[in-house]
């Protein structure tokens, strides 16, 4: 995101009143990310997502403020529930071309 938010601080006006939503182009949950990643390391990476509650102990258990544990299981719930599961070209057309594949990225970062 950081090359586009530099896009887009370049050319503020052009901007001004937009509202953008990056999303990747490619829509991927976490499980088949877990999969993707397995096949490029060799080995199995298996998706756990825990009960709420069980999250909620193991982020106070790092020591995470009670406000921020609230705030990423507000998140988390959400991404669960697929209220943030829409595909969006906005960070195409910022940047001018196409985003990387999840595929890719994850290729290019642990093989």
């Amino acid at each position: 995101f950081a090359e586009a938010e530099a896009i887009i601080l370049a050319n503020a006006e052009a901007y001004k009143n937009v509202i953008l939503e990056f999303n990747g182009s490619e829509q991927v949950g976490f499980k088949e990310v877990a999969e993707k990643l397995s096949a490029v390391v060799g080995e199995t990476i298996p998706y756990i997502s825990p009960e709420e509650g069980e999250f909620r102990k193991q982020l106070a258990a790092v020591g995470l403020p009670q406000e921020i544990i609230d705030m990423v299981v507000m998140f988390s719930l959400g991404i669960a529930n697929e209220e943030f599961n829409h595909k969006t070209n906005d960070l195409e057309t910022v940047l001018g071309r196409p985003t990387q594949s999840i595929a890719d990225f994850l290729k290019e970062t642990y093989a």
